[in-house]
């Protein structure tokens, strides 16, 4: 475990995990976080430090550029290989974050809608961009830049709702038309009903474009994702996935065809005017990739983790991601509160993040945890909230 800054609303706190150095005792405290992303506990994995250190005494940390100048190297390849085999792919390109990632791509949806403007042609031959109410917000500020550039149509779809998403698509006269949606969602835990989207996709030939920030490592039989594990692999056009949740890391990617690449490394502005990410990170995301394909275990314990937080606490949670619905801000504050009291981490947040909620706790599930932990811990042990 390593020293932690949690930030919050109304407070900063410094949390140190252990307190061995003695430094101000009374202001670090032991906590059992349960509001990480290290799903898979690769992020301490010995295999991923050695290769992280090993890289940087070779080469150094930065990458001294982005990556169209000189910034891709080898070890940005290779890993770029590794993810596109894993999401059934033909190619990949990496960012430097998840949300670069959605962003690079989003423009260039605008790009091409804004090819009808620029020779004048009627905006049916624009883009029309259908997203789920509650998409991650790097894809709907994604989208607000890619409408700026001109005959770009939104439609926002009622969340998971297919038969709204289905009378969108038969009222929409545009010929290209994009779905975007989360594969599984961060501030509710429920996952994209990604089979009936499979479905549409055939009978209305739209681009389906996935973020499997949440799902990658995690989901699937071969830690394909959420895809994967609902055999849609195949269907799904765009994969954009993230390497600082489950693969314990740092950077984002864009699994996609190569003639995608191609048009994304040409003009997704998120990635073209960005450092490349450093090749210790890209290093120790590969070696992470490459254990979770091996020590199988790791999506398995997750899973009993996910069983076993239901046994003991009669929550039907259906994913290993916990959110809660605990009511008014004074009272998810005061939830948060009482959860730190008692040495547990877990975060409240407000309607700026999930506006459709009022107030909620989150909560996600490591397979560092033990059942002892997640009895001991469990959200139902709110006093009063």
């Amino acid at each position: 475990m390593f020293p932690v800054l949690v930030m919050t609303s109304h407070v900063t706190m410094k949390i140190l995990s252990e307190c061995e150095s003695g430094l101000c005792p009374k202001l670090f405290r032991k906590l059992l976080l349960f509001s990480g992303n290290d799903y898979m506990g690769l992020s301490s994995h010995p295999t991923v430090a050695e290769a992280a250190t090993k890289v940087a005494q070779d080469y150094g940390m930065g990458t001294r550029g982005s990556a169209l100048i000189c910034g891709y190297t080898t070890y940005h390849r290779l890993l770029e290989s590794c993810l596109a085999e894993s999401k059934n792919k033909e190619d990949c390109l990496l960012c430097p974050t998840g949300f670069s990632a959605n962003m690079a791509f989003m423009t260039v949806v605008g790009y091409v809608g804004s090819l009808s403007a620029v020779n004048e042609t009627d905006c049916q031959d624009g883009v029309a961009i259908f997203s789920d109410a509650l998409n991650h917000a790097s894809i709907i500020d994604g989208i607000w830049l890619a409408e700026r550039q001109g005959c770009v149509q939104v439609f926002i779809y009622r969340h998971c709702d297919m038969f709204h998403l289905n009378g969108l698509l038969l009222n929409c006269m545009m010929k290209k038309k994009v779905v975007v949606t989360d594969s599984l969602f961060s501030m509710d835990g429920d996952l994209a009903p990604m089979v009936q989207l499979s479905k549409l996709r055939k009978k209305h030939g739209f681009l389906l474009v996935v973020d499997d920030a949440h799902g990658t490592l995690v989901y699937g039989k071969n830690g394909g994702g959420v895809p994967e594990e609902f055999g849609c692999a195949n269907d799904v056009d765009i994969c954009i996935g993230t390497l600082s949740k489950a693969v314990g890391c740092h950077g984002g990617f864009i699994a996609c065809s190569k003639r995608w690449k191609q048009l994304i490394q040409s003009r997704g502005r998120a990635f073209i005017f960005s450092t490349s990410t450093p090749v210790p990170i890209i290093a120790a995301a590969h070696a992470a990739v490459t254990v979770a394909k091996k020590e199988t275990w790791r999506r398995k314990a997750i899973w009993n983790q996910v069983q076993e937080f239901r046994t003991l606490t009669g929550i039907p949670i259906t994913s290993h991601i916990i959110s809660l619905i605990v009511g008014s801000e004074e009272q998810a504050l005061k939830a948060s509160r009482v959860k730190q009291a008692h040495a547990e981490m877990w975060l409240s947040y407000n309607s700026n993040q999930a506006p459709h909620l009022t107030y909620a706790g989150y909560g996600s599930l490591l397979v560092q945890h033990t059942p002892k932990m997640i009895l001991g811990n469990s959200p139902l042990h709110y006093p009063n909230a």
